[in-house]
């Protein structure tokens, strides 16, 4: 006879936590504005699994699962009249409420005070969908089903689960549970990820701890407990739980007094735990905050043991304030502290070297590399990556493992981004290849969702190579072979993170269509993105998710751009804009800045298409002006990039306004940040961009009647992309340029009735019949080309 209570297995809604988790995660997920879900379990462990992983899923929002558990009638009149009042913190925030009225004491007389709350909520429910926009999930006793009904508006009552211990519908008798080895398909994912363990992998720890908290008086609290506490909470992603236990460590190694080793290094391992759940909360400052206490801590036990152990650990510390500058755009504050750290683990691995040591220095080399891959100094990155790579390689040689063959790709993959980044092609496929090879390997030997996820990474990386460098059926095989594994991915997982990464893959196969100007394919596959992550952004409503809503309403903008349907693009990249004003008002950082700089700045080029130059002025200018605040904060080589960008952008619109010397001005602001960039950061991409320079200083000056000031900047610009291509190889972005300057140098030399005007423009004709070979499907190219022959035509006679 089943134990389920007999209304219980009478109700048609009786589902066990599997079921009733499944419902109750699509109904907050798709929920907007206000919706009431009732839950009424046989017992508080239903009620609390449900709760574990309601939070774990929402553990990337802003906030977390709001929980609220009222211990007496007059607390819970509270909580409605705060639901009730749209100024009040409860109303209005789109978090879940878990409101829970099942766990109070029995005999104290909650039937009643229950009953009464649940008519009022009846009688409140219009006031309730217009102040409280958020899901409302209420918690009460199983044995409540009975009246309950009867007291609550029709559509609450559809939204009402009883949950028990009965077996799920389909199942034509109930099956054992399954034991713990067998439902442990695969291993728990590091925090942040939207995957649970089975709970069974999670208690021994976490209660081992809890107990000693619980019984034992604060001085026999083994800290050590409360660090495998801690990893294993985070390995189940259940970040609630690992708060907790990271700020019970931290009062605990607070309250014992003392200058001992080790009881200031349990103090520095619990302010660290502290700034982990912050860091991955998005609370940059108080991660920050608890980071610097743990240095502090940090610096006094080293400078006192002066050992190995301190100094690698003092290095740790160093690289999470560096980590946490990084994210907030402080650029030269996180270059200090990594170099902090760096210098510390070369210390270490010169006086002992061996392989941890000499992980630890590529480590510090890689971070290196990523601060001044992110600052535009694209040679001291590639020297960094290239350290940590000899390093890795050494180790890998040494002592072949899938630690050591997982690092290596890692590294190879780095030398590749940091070789596209200087336009080196040839590299960077090596690098990608070499990833790519050494992840197929990993997964052919231990398949798992970490091994798919660098597989699809390194499948999508060989494809932004190849879409440069050919052939196009490379580059398409490759991001098919991306997109088929996040598919798989998100399909298995349905998380916010797998979705990001399904968005992404999209994003390639929307470029790639969009490179061969098949551009009904990429919209289609942008907006695939753009469905993807609007879901992201409701689910989880943080400000990561809003920046890549708005780069999707970019890519959708950009397609409509391209396909001349203006009120399209406008739309959608003033879609981009709103997100990253609304990103910007509250955040302010560098980052946020940077990118609302480039919403203003494609609201300006629709706007110059458009003819309606005027605005684009003004958006441009509004881009400009962004660009020139952030690098009077922070002087920056992309900064410089960017800031010649906008004055290209604003001597566009000038010159579209017949302002000759707005436009001149303009155009020379941008060609002198051009010529700072070819001495200090070289590369095939600044050379081109300077060649750019010169076409437009150029135009200004053939339109103002200059025709030997526009020759010389042709002649110079052609001069630049000549050397580069003998230098780095030719790209469909250097002869396209070249063939404009080309073109531009034959029209001059026609206008000051020069002899070699026709040999420019043959030779412009030439570069252009070999772009339409290698993009056949180029309009641009095909109408440049007709313009070319009708110029070299002979003319007409009588």
């Amino acid at each position: 006879m089943s134990a389920v209570p007999k209304q219980v297995q009478a109700t048609p809604q009786a589902v066990n936590v599997d079921k009733a988790w499944q419902v109750l995660r699509q109904r907050v997920e798709s929920a907007e504005g206000f919706v009431a879900i009732l839950l009424l379990c046989e017992e508080p462990a239903l009620a609390a699994e449900l709760l574990r992983r309601l939070t774990i899923t929402q553990r990337l929002r802003t906030r977390p699962v709001q929980k609220i558990s009222p211990g007496s009638a007059e607390s819970l009149a509270k909580v409605l009249a705060a639901m009730l009042k749209a100024s009040q913190p409860l109303a209005g925030s789109a978090v879940p409420f878990w409101l829970d009225l099942q766990s109070q004491p029995a005999g104290v007389g909650w039937s009643s005070v229950r009953r009464l709350f649940i008519e009022r909520l009846g009688r409140d429910a219009p006031a309730l969908d217009a102040e409280f926009r958020r899901p409302l999930i209420l918690v009460l006793p199983a044995d409540d089903h009975g009246w309950i009904q009867h007291r609550l508006p029709s559509a609450w009552r559809a939204a009402m689960l009883v949950v028990g211990n009965v077996a799920p519908a389909q199942s034509p008798s109930p099956q054992p549970p399954p034991r713990p080895e067998e439902s442990a398909t695969a291993p728990p994912r590091a925090a942040g990820s939207a995957v649970l363990p089975p709970p069974a992998r999670l208690p021994s720890l976490v209660l081992r701890w809890q107990q000693a908290v619980n019984t034992l008086p604060a001085r026999q609290v083994a800290i050590s407990d409360g660090l495998s506490a801690f990893d294993a909470a985070m390995m189940a992603g259940n970040l609630d739980l690992a708060e907790e236990i990271a700020h019970q460590m931290l009062a605990i190694a607070s309250g014992r007094p003392g200058p001992e080793p080790q009881a200031q290094q349990h103090l520095a391992e619990a302010y660290d735990k502290v700034g982990d759940v912050a860091w991955h909360r998005g609370r940059l400052n108080e991660s920050e905050a608890a980071y610097r206490q743990g240095l502090v801590l940090r610096q006094r036990l080293h400078a006192a043991a002066q050992d190995a152990s301190s100094a690698r650990d003092l290095s740790v510390s160093w690289n999470r304030l560096g980590d946490v500058a990084l994210q907030r755009g402080r650029l030269d504050e996180a270059e200090r502290a990594f170099q902090e750290a760096f210098g510390l683990r070369q210390m270490v691995h010169e006086n002992q070297p061996d392989a941890h040591t000499a992980r630890d220095l590529s480590a510090s080399w890689n971070r290196l590399g990523d601060l001044a891959l992110r600052a535009g100094r694209l040679e001291d990155a590639r020297r960094a990556y290239y350290a940590a790579l000899d390093l890795r390689q050494r180790l890998h040689a040494d002592s072949p493992s899938l630690a050591t063959t997982r690092d290596l790709s890692v590294s190879w993959e780095r030398v590749g981004d940091v070789a596209l980044e200087l336009g080196q092609l040839d590299t960077a496929k090596r690098g990608f290849s070499e990833s790519l090879r050494l992840r197929q390997n990993l997964h052919g030997r231990v398949p798992s969702p970490r091994s798919q996820r660098d597989l699809a990474v390194a499948w999508e990386k060989v494809g932004d190579v190849n879409l440069q460098l050919g052939p196009f059926e490379d580059a398409q095989r490759a991001y098919k072979s991306c997109l088929a594994m996040r598919q798989a991915l998100h399909r298995d997982e349905g998380g916010i993170d797998s979705g990001r990464e399904l968005a992404a893959a999209w994003d390639k196969m929307g470029n790639l269509a969009r490179s061969a100007h098949r551009l009904s394919d990429a919209e289609y596959a942008y907006r695939q993105g753009l469905i993807l992550r609007d879901q992201g952004h409701r689910r989880s409503g943080s400000a990561s998710a809003a920046r890549e809503l708005a780069v999707s309403w970019d890519r959708v903008g950009n397609v409509a751009w391209q396909s001349r349907r203006l009120a399209d693009a406008d739309s959608a990249y003033r879609q981009g804009l709103e997100l990253r004003k609304k990103l910007h008002e509250e955040s302010g950082t560098p980052m946020s800045a940077q990118e609302l700089a480039v919403s203003w700045e494609k609201v300006g080029d629709v706007a110059l298409q458009g003819r309606s130059f005027s605005d684009a002025d003004w958006a441009y200018r509004e881009s400009l002006a962004i660009r020139q605040q952030l690098q009077r904060h922070q002087d920056t080589l992309r900064g410089r990039r960017e800031l010649a960008v906008s004055w290209d952008k604003v001597g566009d619109a000038a010159r579209q306004m017949g302002r000759l010397g707005d436009a001149k001005h303009a155009y020379e602001e941008g060609l002198l940040l051009r010529r700072w960039l070819q001495r200090e950061a070289p590369g095939t991409a600044t050379l081109r961009h300077l060649a750019v320079s010169m076409m437009k200083v150029g135009d200004v000056a053939q339109e103002a009647g200059r025709f030997g000031e526009a020759e010389r900047r042709y002649h110079e610009g052609i001069e630049i992309l000549d050397r580069t291509a003998s230098e780095a190889g030719e790209s469909v972005e250097i002869l396209a340029t070249l063939a404009g300057l080309y073109e531009r140098m034959g029209y001059v030399a026609r206008r000051l009735e020069r002899p070699d005007g026709s040999r420019w423009l043959v030779g412009a004709e030439h570069i252009v019949r070999r772009l339409l070979a290698l993009v056949p499907e180029n309009t641009e190219f095909a109408l440049q080309h007709e313009r070319l022959r009708r110029a070299n035509s002979p003319p007409r006679t009588a």
